[in-house]
């Protein structure tokens, strides 16, 4: 290592810089929730810290030092060449004592230093040429080699290697350790789950999702977990992360489905399901929340096929053996509302016989269904026979049949022709009448009581049904 390296790593300043990052690594490591398992790496971080100041000190250093004017190199603007004789070296006659004298002082007389003898210098015979370089206004400066500013670069480019090296190691250790932990915590999450500890469930989920941002199954077990806390509106926004990170995730969609379903969005919820029932035939919580959507639409057959699908995918989930129990005991106990169908078959049935019909002086006899009502519309002829056509059921706000709109079609035997009126009659469920008030004729062949002004022998106000249509509008 480079002697001025070593005085950096020992100078005061790169002592307290080690201090102050360890100070700083200390108090965000207690300030946080990581794991112990964390802290060889927040170490491993400060020294690459420390490289990192390191060649930034150096690089500073190296520059500075090269502006110093003993190592730049000065180029001459002068030169010129001097002579001169080499110095002179000889022994002492006496004590033999070895001289090097000046080779100015050739000639002269001396005293030698050991033996205090007068001696005689000889003349130097050897001369020797230099050449000197000089620059105006400067005087010769030793120069130092340029190699040292380049190995020193070199130098610091290889610690930056270094440095980049361990960079890559770091996140490479980093994203192994965020995996494993991210393995741990889910796992420890699913297990609170399935115990009932939401709260721990979700801060479990919410450490997986902040390590492993792109983990499709931490959300979707963060969106389980907020949806058994009741809150939809959360897992909803984790359920639909789920689908856009894995879009082939059929539980997602089964459990988007359920959030839907208890935010009332019955359309959404029914094509999750739809979705979850397509992708994977064999999910019996799909069949399930199904049949809750079509239970909830009033689809009762709908309801009870999903169920008794989910049951058969899953012979021991209680849930649906559970929910289509009670809907089946609640179906059965319930009394049916008559179909359309059935009421015209009904109303058909007694308009084909004999009516008790009460007149105006409150007399009350049986007649013939058909002629009780041609003789209500036409003052002379013979009823052959009456078809209900239609017929509209009219209730109160509590769904209750108030009344009943038929619309009939009477064939009959006149004078002088046969004919047919279509006519529309009202049905009072209150007493069990038609009242021919509340009759409008549509079209006819024939003429009618009010083209003749004919009421003569009293005009008939109604007739009974009968109680088996009474009963039957009434669900008795």
């Amino acid at each position: 290592m480079n002697p001025n390296h070593k005085k950096i790593f020992k100078s005061p300043q790169w002592l307290a810089i080690y201090i102050s990052l360890g100070l700083i690594v200390v108090v965000v490591y207690a300030c946080s929730d990581a794991s112990e398992f964390l802290l060889p790496l927040i170490i491993l971080g400060l020294l690459i810290c420390g490289f990192i100041l390191l060649l930034v000190i150096s690089l500073v250093r190296i520059l500075v030092v090269a502006k110093r004017p003993d190592c730049q190199r000065s180029e001459p603007k002068m030169s010129e060449h001097k002579t001169q004789k080499a110095d002179i070296t000889f022994e002492c006659p006496e004590c033999k004592q070895h001289l090097v004298i000046d080779a100015g002082d050739g000639g002269s007389e001396i005293l030698c230093p050991t033996c205090s003898k007068p001696i005689t210098v000889p003349q130097s015979s050897i001369q020797t040429t230099f050449r000197i370089h000089t620059q105006a206004g400067m005087s010769p400066v030793p120069k130092k080699p340029i190699y040292r500013l380049k190995t020193s670069f070199f130098k610091l480019a290889a610690l930056a290697a270094f440095v980049v090296l361990m960079v890559f190691i770091i996140s490479a250790a980093l994203d192994s350790y965020h995996r494993s932990q991210s393995t741990i915590l889910f796992n420890s999450g699913s297990d609170k789950y399935a115990k009932g500890d939401y709260d721990g469930a979700l801060n479990d989920f919410n450490k997986v999702i902040k390590y492993r941002p792109d983990f499709a199954d931490a959300y979707n077990g963060r969106g389980m977990a907020k949806y058994s806390k009741s809150d939809y509106g959360g897992a909803l926004s984790d359920f639909n992360e789920v689908i856009q990170l894995r879009p082939d995730f059929p539980e997602a969609y089964c459990n988007r489905g359920c959030a839907e379903f208890c935010k009332s969005d019955m359309d959404a919820a029914l094509a999750d399901c739809n979705r979850a029932i397509q992708d994977n035939p064999g999910d019996a919580v799909a069949y399930a929340i199904r049949g809750n959507i079509a239970n909830a639409k009033g689809d009762y057959d709908g309801a009870l096929g999903d169920y008794d699908k989910a049951i058969q995918i899953k012979p021991d989930y209680t849930y649906a053996i559970s929910i289509r129990d009670k809907l089946k005991a609640a179906h059965e106990d319930a009394k049916p509302e008559p179909s359309l169908a059935s009421i015209i078959a009904l109303f058909q049935n007694k308009l084909s016989g004999y009516l008790a019909v009460k007149d105006e002086q409150g007399f009350t006899h049986n007649a013939s269904a058909a002629q009780f009502l041609f003789d209500c519309i036409h003052p002379i002829g013979t009823a052959k026979g009456i078809l209900v056509t239609d017929a509209v059921l009219n209730k109160d706000d509590n769904g209750k049949i108030q009344s009943v709109g038929l619309k009939l079609l009477l064939y009959w035997q006149g004078p002088m022709k046969s004919g047919s009126t279509t006519f529309q009659m009202l049905y009072d469920n209150s007493n069990d009448t038609f009242e021919t008030d509340k009759l409008n004729v549509l079209r006819t062949d024939g003429i009618t009581r009010e083209d003749v002004n004919n009421f003569v022998g009293g005009a008939v106000i109604g007739a009974q049904i009968g109680q088996e249509i009474h009963n039957a509008l009434n669900g008795n």
